[in-house]
């Protein structure tokens, strides 16, 4: 992290260049720079990407709502049938 890298460089017995795992560079002479982006998600593309998953699994749902209904229907029908496929 920031914190480590900035101790190594700045620490008197070891005064070397480092880089924290963010991409800033540190060195002795007191100059930092460089740093990556934040990569994390922005609120706007959170909040559609939750929107659009959540869409899905509404879909997914009416879905096994109906295959249930289905399921339910043929058990009835088997078991109405059942006894006639054991006369033939």
């Amino acid at each position: 992290d920031g914190d480590s890298a900035k101790q190594v460089t700045f620490d008197k017995k070891i005064r070397q260049r480092s880089v924290s795992y963010e991409g800033d560079l540190f060195n002795p002479s007191g100059t930092m720079s460089g740093g990556s982006r934040n990569v994390k998600q922005s609120l706007l593309a959170a909040i559609s990407n939750l929107h659009r998953i959540s869409t899905k699994l509404e879909e997914e749902m009416a879905l096994l709502r109906e295959l249930k209904a289905e399921l339910k229907a043929m058990q009835a029908a088997g078991k109405k049938f059942g006894p006639l496929n054991k006369k033939w």
